[in-house]
Parts: C-alpha cells; sequence; structure tokens
C-alpha cells in the first residue's frame, strides 16, 4: 500500500492511495514495484477532512502506519497541517487519522494533533516521520523556511484529557539531521536486520534555468542507519554498511601535515571515490583566544582539488569572531526569532539550541530594554550597526562546507553546524564521500553530517588534506576507495591509484580484491532506489510497502 499526497485543481491538497497491479507478483511471491494503480475510491482524505485547516495547499505528506496505542485494533497514520489552534492562533501542526481497515485503503477519520509546532518562523512544516528505536519514539519534521531536517525529542505519552501526544523535551534540544542541502528524509524499519534506515533528498544548488538545462533536480542520498548516541544525548546518522561493497581499490596511507600546509593527496582523484581520515590533532583545539579574531585553528579535506586557489572545503574550525559584538550584525540563515527582555537570553537561547551557531539582538524600545532576537543556523557576512545592535557565535567547534574558492557555477552559501570534539579532543574522524557534484561529510560516525552540490569541470578531481592556525604537527590516517556504480549495466573501472601517489591513476593490479562489487548487492541497491524514485516521483514520503 502506498499512501500519497495528490492535488486537485488549484492545488488543494488530498491524500490518495496507490497498489501494485496484481500482475506484479514474481516467483516467490516477491514484487518489483515497478508500478502502482491509484485505487479508484482515490482521494481517501481530503481538505475538508482537517478541523481549522488554513489554506487548501497546506495538508501533506503521509508518515508510516503504526499501532493506535489506545485501540490496538486501528492503525494511526499522521500529515502536517497548517491550522488554527483553540486559541485561533495559525500554527503547524502533525495531525493524526485512524483507520480500523487492516487493508489500509478506507475508513480514515481525524483523531487528534499529536504534536503543535510552537517555534519556527514558518507556520508551516512538511514531510513528518514519527517511528520507533528501541524502546523511544522519535519526531522528524523538515522545515519550510530553512529547507533542513530535524528531530524533535521527546515522550509519547498520554496528556492531560487522555490523547496520546507526542509531548516534547523542553530540555533536550533539536538537532539538525544534516546541516547542509539534504531534505525530506523518510525512515523504513528493516525487519531482518532489526535497524532503522533513512533516506533522504539532496535538492540541486543552482540556478532553476541550470537545472532545466541538465534536465533533473535532485538525487535520492545513499541510505543512512539511525542510531541513538547516548553520550551525545541525540540520533546520528551514518552510511549503511552495506554500501562497502562498491568500494574498488584501497590505497591507506599515514599522513602528516604541517603548520598551515595543504597537502594534496591525489591530485587526479576520480569523480566517485570514498575517504576517511582519521585525524590526530593537538591538545588545546578549543581554547578560546583573549581577543576576537578570525585567525582560528581548522583542518579538514580540500575536494574537486584543482590548485591552490580553487577548491571545496571540509573544514572542523572554531568559530571566526572578528567584529562580533556591539555595532554588529551578521546575516546568516534565520532559525527562528522572538522578543527577550534581556539582551544575555539571546545568547543563552542560542548556546542552549544544538541547531544554532549564532545569534543578533536588537534593542526595540528606547525605555525599557526590549530585544528582538534572532538566531541564525548559518555564519553569514558581518556588518556594522548602530549601538543597538550586538552580534556573538557560539564558541564550539564547527563542521563547515565552504564553496568560496570552489569555481561552482551555482551557489556558494557556506553551510555550518556546531560539532564538538569526543573522548579528549585530539581525534576526529572525517568521512567523505564525493560522487560527482554530490560532495558529503560525515564526522565521528555520523554524530554530524554535511551535503552539499559543486557544479565543477571534471579535471577539478584532486583531494588534499589542510591545518590551518595550528602550531603543532596534525597526523593524519587515510583510507581511500574508488566507488562502483550501484547500476548493474556499468562496467567498473579499469584503473586503480598506486598507494600513496599523487600523479593518478595508474594500471590495476592482477590479484587482490574483484573489480565488480556483490551481484546480489547491485539487485538489492537497485530496488531500493526504484522504490524511492517512485516515492519522490509522486511528491510523497513513503508511508509503508507491505511486500
Amino acid at each position: 500500500v502506498l499512501m500519497y499526497t495528490c492535488a486537485a485543481d488549484g492545488d488543494v491538497q488530498r491524500q490518495c492511495i496507490a497498489l501494485p497491479p496484481k500482475e506484479d507478483v514474481q516467483s516467490g511471491g516477491k514484487r518489483s514495484l515497478n508500478s502502482f494503480v491509484k485505487l479508484p475510491t482515490n482521494p481517501v482524505l481530503t481538505e475538508k477532512d482537517v478541523p481549522g485547516l488554513i489554506g487548501l495547499n497546506h495538508f501533506r505528506d503521509p508518515t508510516n502506519f503504526w499501532v493506535n496505542p489506545d485501540n490496538t485494533s486501528e492503525w494511526l497514520v499522521a500529515f502536517v497541517a497548517s491550522v488554527n489552534n483553540s486559541a485561533g492562533i495559525p500554527e503547524a501542526q502533525v495531525v493524526v487519522f485512524a483507520t480500523s481497515d487492516p487493508n489500509f485503503r478506507s475508513d480514515f477519520r481525524f483523531s487528534h494533533a499529536i504534536w503543535e509546532n510552537l517555534f519556527e518562523v514558518d507556520d508551516m512544516l512538511e514531510h513528518p516521520d514519527f517511528f520507533k528505536l528501541g524502546d523511544e519514539y522519535y519526531l522528524k519534521v523538515s522545515t519550510m523556511v530553512g529547507g533542513q531536517d530535524h528531530w524533535v525529542y521527546g515522550n509519547y505519552s498520554k496528556d492531560d484529557e487522555g490523547e496520546t501526544v507526542y509531548e516534547a523535551d523542553d530540555d533536550h534540544s533539536r538537532t539538525f539531521i544534516d546541516y547542509g542541502r539534504w531534505y525530506a528524509s523518510k525512515q523504513n524499519y528493516d525487519p531482518i536486520l532489526n535497524r532503522t534506515i533513512l533516506w533522504g533528498w539532496i535538492p540541486e544548488e543552482d540556478a532553476e534555468a541550470a537545472m532545466k538545462t541538465r534536465g533533473w533536480s535532485g538525487a535520492i542520498d545513499m541510505p543512512r542507519n539511525v542510531e541513538y548516541d547516548a553520550t551525545a544525548q541525540k540520533l546520528k546518522t551514518y552510511p549503511m554498511p552495506e554500501l562497502a561493497k562498491l568500494r574498488l581499490y584501497t590505497t591507506t596511507s599515514d599522513v602528516e601535515i604541517r603548520a598551515n600546509e595543504v597537502k594534496v593527496y591525489n591530485a587526479n582523484a576520480p569523480l566517485h571515490y570514498e575517504m576517511v581520515v582519521d585525524f590526530e590533532i593537538p591538545e588545546g583545539f578549543t581554547n578560546k583566544p583573549a581577543e576576537n579574531t578570525d585567525t582560528v585553528p581548522s583542518f579538514g579535506v580540500l575536494v574537486r582539488y584543482k590548485d591552490s586557489n580553487t577548491y571545496t572545503r571540509f573544514a572542523v574550525t572554531m568559530p571566526p569572531t572578528a567584529n562580533m559584538g556591539v555595532g554588529f550584525d551578521q546575516k546568516g540563515r534565520v532559525l527562528d526569532r522572538f522578543t527577550v527582555l534581556l539582551q544575555a537570553t539571546c545568547a543563552e537561547v542560542c548556546e542552549f539550541d544544538r541547531r544554532c551557531v549564532a545569534w543578533t539582538a536588537v534593542n526595540t524600545t528606547e525605555d525599557s530594554p526590549q530585544y528582538s532576537c534572532t538566531l541564525m543556523s548559518t555564519y553569514g557576512d558581518v556588518v556594522a550597526a548602530n549601538e543597538s545592535v550586538v552580534t556573538g557565535r557560539v564558541w564550539e567547534p564547527i563542521l563547515l562546507l565552504d564553496r568560496g574558492k570552489s569555481g561552482t557555477t551555482g551557489f556558494h552559501e557556506t553551510w555550518t553546524g556546531r560539532a564538538p570534539l569526543v573522548g579528549n579532543g585530539t581525534r576526529v574522524q572525517l568521512r567523505v564521500f564525493v560522487d560527482d557534484t554530490i560532495v558529503q561529510v560525515f564526522k565521528d560516525g555520523g554524530l554530524e553530517s554535511l551535503t552539499g552540490r559543486v557544479y565543477v569541470p571534471n579535471d577539478h578531481s584532486g583531494v588534499a588534506l589542510f591545518s590551518y592556525n595550528i602550531n603543532s604537527n596534525v597526523s593524519a590516517r587515510v583510507s581511500f576507495y574508488e566507488m562502483d556504480t550501484v547500476h548493474e549495466s556499468n562496467a567498473a573501472p579499469t584503473k586503480a591509484p598506486t598507494e600513496g601517489s599523487n600523479s593518478g591513476p595508474t594500471e590495476a593490479p592482477t590479484t587482490g580484491p574483484s573489480k565488480a562489487p556483490d551481484a546480489s548487492w547491485h539487485t538489492a541497491g537497485s530496488h531500493l532506489i526504484k522504490v524511492m524514485f517512485l516515492a519522490v516521483t509522486l511528491h510523497t514520503v513513503l508511508p509503508l510497502l507491505l511486500f
């Protein structure tokens, strides 16, 4: 059963159902899921079924189904909707519908709102997801203004009115899934390996005209496993282990990076690779300087590298702090806006909210102070302002994607996100993936990730390591893997890089691992990708597939 958001004339959003045709049953009862047939009774839900709905195009994106904890003979499914709450105030809600139909095709009725969004700058969210991981439930929503996905931590329990709702934990900050351009994710439970798998969409970061010229817009990300990290007190995501079967060749080497050095690792790397770098950095990386400065320590990986003036930079860095304080403002991506009585409150809220990296407070009154507080999820240009404005940044390590020198024909926005060091703060792992225009990094096993797009010529293919403003050498253990395609029709490359070489590929060895990944992984991977492409084509998230 596939539930999806359908639209009538005028973008009136409703909910429809499609089923695999009866002839789509192969030997052993398996289905190809190459096609679906719309239910003749569609739509199963309309705009009239949502009490207080604001805007006929503000009711969409079904979740998976789950058993009603208050009536185990019913199933529940949730959507996002923009509604007037009981006080008549517009807000985004995750609304729940129930059905007693075991075939999930009819008898849907409105139940209640499971969660009300009171904090975002926009009154409409998208792509909710609600699922159980271990003994806990988690809620995921996508923000239309920021274009990012975040987790809401809380408890699924009865409220004072006896309804089972998701109560957000005000002492547990929300967190982004990915700090870059990664959106509209959907999880599915794998009952064989008892794990939760997350899929996301990587939009283009280019002008609309350029996208039309290329003939496509966006790509489905590789699947990620989802786990809760008790030490970091957050959900983390990392590439599912089966992706290792796409590795063709491996080179492993130890690299020493001197202070303020860029060390080219491979000047002619392939356009599809995985690179795992285990950095060892000296103590004191997070020490705060006595004065505000932009000369802060950083290290990381330069991808799509052409020369010392043309590259895309993944970095772990401390925040630049020059021109912070009174009389300055910054123009990062807005996370939230609200009013406070004390300037310090603005900084404290930003410090608590792990999605926030910067803040600005503006005194809006002449008599008793009252401040307009803006929280930001990225850094922006710092500009001079009058004495009523004060701005600052959270002093914590940042994971950063900088495309200012990339040469990309697309957008150059710098993506950032808080990435505290783990353990004693001297070891950091960056796992980098380059898949042509898609560049992606996972830090420390997926505690943080960042995804972006760069549109550069194919000869911008090198990769380098760097260390800036760190007085001692930085050591790195590098494992580099050229990656094969998941599509069976494409032949594997015939060349592999020589270990430690900066001069590009050489002839492949006649011994060692097979060039072609396991065929069963190809089949499974292609099947999963087909399912997710279908879901995106229908402009929906994948709520439930009964195989």
